[in-house]
């Protein structure tokens, strides 16, 4: 199935995805920051990191190690996270929980930095540590009296930091490195552990609250700047769609009311170009044909009667023939008032406005000429109120009443009104053979007969239906035939309901 959507939502998607693709590229770009969680690392984000880790170590240097749980509970309330420390002992020596010891004396060897699943991934994207990143000694031999500190690149430092996700945590793990310097001693590589509870606690940690703000700023003043524009475009396409689906409806009068100077006023233009002249065009036509119709009934009136005094000069072996004629002038006559019903419903259609209308006393009046034999069977609700022309209403419930009835044979035909929702429903329905499904969407139309069991030997002559059809356009509603299920034909004719 085909799904619709509008302009408006399709050009404003396109300048989120833009959008979003632009920031997209901001946050990969910077490189070594890998994918997912990682891709918050940017330089910028790295160099506040490893200036938090800094101030830890440096604090905790300071400190006698019983006071530690005190500094990481002080950095715990400025950062709105937990601090934590994964530091082990030397080889053999005790660890403690969350700290290690400083080492016993001057010449103890630094221990090396936590690795494995439970240290920090080391090197870009957590895949080890650069080939050529230098290695701390391990007796302290080196520039200096106690040789250079383990990590001393700070860039090397930076790529250890990693954000995860773990299972056994239901928020954030931020693993930074730091370094314990002391007096006296080889600086010893700390790793802290950080803790963010929720994302919004791990973006305000990382000072890209601030950014990602910015981002939703920008797409949000962006789509506010091309609201006017885009919706500029799809309302006037909107406006033109609806025109031209008016004027394939046979609503000439129909306009496109638009101020602009683009391409789509100029479209608007020709829409409205193009009615102008289909309005002109068949108002002639109509025109014309009342004319004709007019202008022939009075010759074909005047033959008629002639045709009459004619029969009673002649004698009984030629009266047969002239009966022929006289036929096929009634014949004529009836095609030339209903040539003039249909041309003058066209043209009454465009004059005066709609009015609420009684439906009960105006259905019962049309059937009053229609039913001879009683054989309607009227079901009108009482207080139905429509909005049409009452003449041209009661035409079309006439001449649907008299084509059911011409064509039911003996069964019983039904004559129902009701409302549903804003629109009143008149149904007329027969238990008659029908006609081809292939026919139904052409009924309605001039001139035309089903070629089954509706054509002129039965008396019809293409115009009833287009009548009907010409009537209820002219009452501002649509009529629908149909065959019924179980056999039989059926007409509905939808109009406005009048509150």
């Amino acid at each position: 199935m085909k799904i619709r959507s509008s302009l408006y939502a399709k050009m404003l998607l396109w300048l989120v995805l833009n959008l979003l693709l632009i920031v997209g590229l901001f946050l990969a770009l910077p490189g070594r920051s890998g994918l997912g969680w990682n891709m918050l690392l940017s330089e910028p984000v790295r160099d506040r990191l490893l200036t938090v880790g800094e101030r830890v170590g440096r604090d905790l240097s300071l400190t006698p190690e019983a006071g530690w749980d005190q500094v990481l509970a002080s950095y715990a309330a400025e950062y709105g996270v937990s601090f934590a420390l994964d530091q082990p002992g030397p080889p053999g020596g005790p660890s403690r929980g969350g700290a290690a010891d400083a080492p016993d004396g001057p010449g103890a060897p630094p221990p090396p930095p936590p690795s494995g699943p439970g240290g920090p991934p080391r090197g870009a994207f957590g895949s080890g540590p650069p080939p050529d990143a230098p290695t701390p000694p391990a007796n302290g031999d080196g520039p200096g009296s106690h040789g250079p500190p383990p990590f001393a690149d700070r860039r090397m430092r930076g790529d250890l930091i990693a954000i995860s996700h773990p299972r056994s945590f239901d928020g954030y793990e931020l693993r930074i490195p730091a370094q314990l310097e002391r007096s006296g001693q080889p600086a010893r590589p700390l790793l802290l552990q950080v803790r963010a509870a929720g994302l919004h606690e791990l973006l305000g940690f990382l000072g890209v609250t601030e950014w990602l703000l910015f981002a939703v700023l920008v797409i949000t003043l962006s789509a506010l700047l091309w609201w006017p524009f885009i919706w500029g475009i799809a309302r006037t396409v909107v406006r033109v769609t609806a025109a031209t689906h008016d004027i394939a409806a046979g609503r000439f009068e129909t306009r496109v009311g638009t101020r602009r100077n683009d391409e789509l006023g100029r479209l608007a233009d020709s829409v409205n170009l193009m009615a102008e002249r289909l309005q002109s065009y068949v108002s002639g036509q109509k025109q014309f044909l009342a004319d004709v119709a007019h202008e022939v009934t009075s010759p074909l009136a005047r033959m008629q009667m002639g045709l009459g005094i004619l029969e009673s000069r002649l004698g009984e072996d030629a009266q047969h023939s002239l009966h022929d004629v006289q036929e096929e002038a009634q014949q004529m006559s009836r095609l030339l008032n209903e040539l003039l019903l249909f041309s003058r419903a066209g043209m009454e259609a465009e004059r005066g406005s709609l009015a609420a209308v009684e439906l009960r006393p105006l259905l019962l009046q049309a059937l009053q000429h229609e039913d001879p034999r009683q054989r309607l069977r009227p079901d009108i609700v009482a207080g139905l109120r429509a909005m049409a022309r009452p003449d041209l209403l009661q035409r079309a419930v006439a001449n649907l009443v008299r084509n059911a009835l011409r064509y039911a044979g003996d069964a019983p035909v039904e004559l129902s009104a009701a409302r549903g929702g804003q629109a009143i429903h008149i149904l007329v329905r027969d238990r008659g053979p029908g006609v081809p499904e292939a026919a139904l969407a052409r009924l309605g139309e001039p001139f035309y007969r089903p070629e089954v069991s509706r054509d002129r030997d039965s008396g019809g002559t293409g115009l009833g239906l287009a009548i009907v059809k010409r009537c209820v356009e002219a009452c501002g509603g649509n009529v629908v035939f149909r065959n019924r299920e179980g056999g039989g034909f059926e007409a509905e004719i939808r109009l406005e309901a009048a509150d």
